[in-house]
């Protein structure tokens, strides 16, 4: 299963969160980072955001983002319009482990992936971040289905453009249909 790319507006103002969120962003990430151990991916934050503090959907999207470039050394009143971001999912019948070890076992890697993408703050059978020569934020999630069965969905955060997150969903639709000649499994 794919999914499609999907954005949100290039800004939200600092007034506007704050009016609309009831929480201005640096108190956002102060809650945020109580929960760090809980919340590790973008998408967790955002669920968390909409459904324990009742705020919207995209904006919970967009405060997550914020928080996420934050992390990587935004200042939280920098302005940026890097909030497009893109996603790929699939499915395949295997095991977790067996799947993550085709990102974190270099050889297994290289057979799906160019060599400028490395795992880093892996978090065993959850998810983990890539690190790459392209710009954004790469985040990947595991999630058992059985115990022969894993979906992994790539994530592609922080992205500059509507156009740069279509043509990354592209790129990672095609890269996921390599890990699944490289697994010869089928659909």
């Amino acid at each position: 299963m794919d999914r499609k790319s999907t954005t949100f507006p290039a800004h939200v103002s600092s007034d506007t969160i704050a009016r609309e969120s009831g929480k201005t962003l640096k108190q956002w990430f102060s809650l945020l980072e109580a929960h760090v151990d809980e919340l590790s991916l973008p998408e967790e934050c955002a669920s968390f955001i909409n459904k324990e503090y009742g705020v919207s959907a995209n904006l919970a999207t967009f405060i997550s983002l914020k928080y996420c470039a934050f992390l990587k050394g935004d200042s939280i009143e920098q302005e940026t319009d890097k909030c497009f971001y893109t996603s790929a999912t699939k499915t395949f019948p295997i095991g977790i482990h067996v799947l993550e070890s085709y990102l974190t076992d270099e050889s297994l890697r290289l057979s799906w992936l160019e060599p400028h993408f490395k795992p880093e703050l892996i978090n065993t059978g959850r998810n983990m971040r890539l690190s790459s020569r392209f710009n954004g934020l790469i985040q990947i999630s595991f999630k058992g289905k059985g115990p022969q069965k894993c979906q992994i969905t790539i994530q592609h955060l922080n992205l500059a453009s509507e156009e740069a997150a279509i043509e990354l969903q592209a790129f990672w639709k095609e890269k996921l249909n390599s890990l699944k000649k490289v697994l010869n499994v089928n659909d």
